[in-house]
């Protein structure tokens, strides 16, 4: 998977004005969804449509981190998320909206690409002429649309990665790996998932269930297994035979046909362990890079 540096897509990604998606949802593109499948990932439906929707999206995603990460659930900022929740949705996304001005307002100077500051990439990924002060008080509304800068800030303040899904593309990473000098996602830096279709909704992905386990098939050739399961332990008196099933209503026993454990094992020729053995030794030895060898093709005869 080729890891597209972040600054390209922030520079691709530009803000446009954004239309408030029907109350009813919008339906992830299909290319997307067979995308995120093949990384057992799938769509948080429930994703809200108001114009917050990638805040939510992050929202979510972080909340996936949090229960397997003790460093996302002990930060000051997911407490204050988590306690949002009782709340609902709304207060949650002004929670995550105010804590990534935050960080933006803190880090306006902070050099994000040769020297460009953030300040300046992020003005010059706005929709609307004005300066960084404008730009912050742009994205404070509530129902405004976030752009890469938004999650890129709220990622950095919770020192993980977002990766952003879109069609036909490797997902690019934005968040607190793409902050250093050697920008890159981190082994150990842990990462969320957000797909996206640019200009119309961000969608929160969680990992795929995993598929049901398939129920043990008593037909499948194991003799000795289902042989043990099926007779239970027998007494040292009745070593040889299953024991004697209850029929119940007469008290009456059915002695089942005994089996011999011969008949299940039959017993090899001493000439036939051998060959056998014999053909395990030259496979040893064998490069199976290479042709057989004439000592292997004899062994394989012998058989």
């Amino acid at each position: 998977m080729v890891l597209a540096p972040t600054i390209p897509l922030l520079l691709r990604y530009a803000a446009c004005s954004r239309a408030i998606a029907p109350a009813q949802g919008i339906a992830c593109p299909d290319d997307l969804l067979l995308q995120l499948a093949a990384n057992r990932l799938q769509v948080c439906e429930a994703t809200v449509t108001d114009g917050n929707c990638g805040l939510h999206a992050f929202a979510l995603g972080i909340c996936q981190l949090a229960q397997r990460y003790a460093g996302v659930r002990s930060h000051t900022l997911f407490r204050k998320v988590s306690a949002a929740q009782k709340a609902g949705t709304p207060e949650v996304c002004r929670v995550l909206r105010e804590a990534a001005i935050s960080w933006m307002r803190a880090n306006r100077d902070t050099p994000v690409w040769d020297g460009m500051p953030f300040a300046m990439l992020a003005v010059a990924m706005a929709t609307f002429s004005g300066g960084f002060d404008a730009y912050l008080q742009h994205m404070s509304g509530n129902g405004v649309w976030v752009d890469a800068a938004v999650l890129h800030a709220l990622a950095c303040e919770f020192r993980v990665d977002a990766a952003i899904w879109q069609m036909n593309q490797d997902p690019t990473f934005v968040g607190i790996s793409m902050s250093g000098p050697e920008r890159g996602p981190a082994r150990d830096v842990p990462i969320l998932a957000i797909a996206m279709v640019n200009d119309l909704h961000y969608w929160g992905c969680e990992p795929m269930p995993d598929p049901p386990a398939e129920p043990h098939d008593a037909s499948d050739g194991d003799v000795f297994r289902n042989f043990v399961g099926m007779s239970g332990s027998a007494s040292s008196s009745d070593s040889g035979k299953r024991p004697h099933t209850d029929l119940g209503s007469g008290g009456d026993a059915l002695d089942e046909p005994e089996i011999e454990m011969d008949s299940l094992f039959p017993e090899m020729p001493p000439q036939e362990v051998e060959a056998e053995l014999a053909l395990c030794l030259c496979l040893r030895e064998w490069d199976p890079w290479q042709s057989p060898t004439a000592r292997l093709t004899a062994a394989v005869q012998a058989l």
